[in-house]
């Protein structure tokens, strides 16, 4: 398993990966829960533990099983580039990729060739999801009353200083 933390919540977009033995079967999870996760994966070496300690700790969300079933193999000069399928642009911190896993829900994939699941992530890929526009703080003729005002201002008192 991989577990990606980023200093921010991201939506996931795109894996890539690098190099596949036989079958690249992969489950993409996000964590939007209210703990704080810091601790949870420390100590955690093998893939049944952090199984374990996700299932233990409320607040992920299966977000694809994506499925290769071995038809196209993926090298270091060919790597192959799968959608996470993150459609409701989920945004997390904590992201988990790893082998594909029945027991987190979510659709079977029917293409599963086999249970030997070897992969190697080249790359993740993120998309902004802001959907929200900046917002312009001051309005542009309000702006320009003001700078005709302190104008005047500026008239003014040069004329009575010559008066």
């Amino acid at each position: 398993m991989l577990i990606l933390k980023f200093d921010t919540a991201v939506a996931l977009d795109k894996i890539t990966l690098g190099y596949i033995v036989g079958d690249a079967d992969i489950t993409v999870m996000a964590y939007n829960g209210a703990a704080s996760l810091g601790s949870l994966f420390n100590g955690q070496t093998s893939a049944a533990n952090v199984t374990s300690a996700v299932n233990a700790q409320g607040g992920w969300s299966l977000i694809k099983n994506i499925g290769d079933g071995g038809s196209t193999q993926a090298t270091e000069t060919a790597p192959l580039e799968r959608s996470v399928g993150n459609d409701g642009n989920v945004v997390a911190s904590w992201w988990v990729i790893g082998a594909y896993n029945s027991g987190f829900g979510g659709t079977a994939i029917s293409n599963s060739d086999s249970l030997a699941d070897y992969v190697k992530v080249l790359s993740v890929a993120t998309k902004d999801v802001n959907t929200t526009p900046p917002r312009n703080t001051v309005a542009e003729p309000v702006s320009l009353a003001l700078a005709g005002v302190a104008l005047l201002g500026v008239a003014g008192t040069r004329r009575r200083r010559k008066g």
